[in-house]
């Protein structure tokens, strides 16, 4: 059963964070705010604008969390389940995103891959997903409105910093 705390795997010989939630939307839904800029502004890290084809552009937004970002590249898209592209790609192998969207019970299945080459910095990434993965069900509930980010004091009021040691004591480093 899908719950809100990702899993760190190995996938293609890269570390790799799942994340899997039930949300009580549609798949249709849950795109639109995973492919709107504007939904994006109120969950999402690095809000971007799409070209919804494989080989399309990914053109990250300033206002995002990181405000130096190189375009990504869409490496998979078949509307409204599948999104897939690169992340931080300046870095020298980069991220890279698998959004799937699965109908389930009257709302969606949301699966997250991120995969990833540094596996110490897996506690992060996870701690980030996981509130964001929150502020995004908060969006689509409607308790989260356009311009209403999960800004540095949201994370201040979350539970960061048990979210984080969670996040450290499942992946140790050592």
């Amino acid at each position: 059963m899908p719950g809100p705390n990702g899993r760190l795997e190995e996938r293609d010989g890269r570390p790799a964070l799942c994340f899997e939630r039930l949300l009580a939307h549609p798949p249709e839904r849950i795109w639109r705010a995973l492919t709107d800029p504007t939904e994006q502004f109120a969950w999402h890290p690095t809000p971007a604008r799409f070209e919804l084809e494989v080989g399309g552009r990914v053109e990250y937004l300033e206002g995002g969390y990181r405000t130096e970002m190189s375009d990504g590249e869409v490496t998979a898209c078949e509307p409204p389940r599948l999104l897939a592209y690169t992340w931080a790609p300046g870095d020298p192998a980069p991220n890279h995103l698998r959004w799937e969207l699965a109908p389930h019970q009257g709302g969606c299945l949301l699966t997250l891959v991120q995969s990833f080459d540094d596996r110490g910095v897996a506690a992060d990434y996870s701690t980030g997903w996981h509130i964001c993965l929150d502020a995004l069900a908060e969006r689509l509930d409607g308790a989260r409105a356009d311009g209403e980010r999960p800004t540095a004091d949201r994370h201040e009021l979350a539970p960061y910093p048990e979210l984080k040691a969670l996040y450290e004591r499942l992946y140790p480093t050592s």
